[in-house]
Parts: C-alpha cells; sequence; structure tokens
C-alpha cells in the first residue's frame, strides 16, 4: 500500500541521494510541473523533451 508520495524537482543533483531520509513510500522525480523553467535546460537531454 502506498500511504505517501514525495514529489521532488528534477534539476537539484544531491537531492536523490536524500531520498531516503524523507520517509515517504515512493519518491517521484518531476521533470515538468516542480522544475522551475531555468532548471530544465540543465536536465539530460533523454528528459528534457
Amino acid at each position: 500500500m502506498i500511504r505517501s508520495l514525495f514529489f521532488a524537482p528534477a534539476n537539484p543533483p544531491d537531492l536523490l541521494a536524500e531520498f531516503p531520509h524523507f520517509g515517504a513510500n515512493r519518491n517521484m522525480i518531476d521533470p515538468e510541473d516542480a522544475t522551475p523553467p531555468a532548471g530544465k535546460a540543465t536536465l539530460a537531454p533523454e528528459q528534457n523533451n
């Protein structure tokens, strides 16, 4: 059962390492809505469609 979700922007590279500390059942990287427009340019080309 999924009880909690943590949505994070895709642009801070060190955030992935911090996911276990948040205590959510599922962690989601959101390259669209949670990432500021200026940060979308720094994403990998395969993520920046």
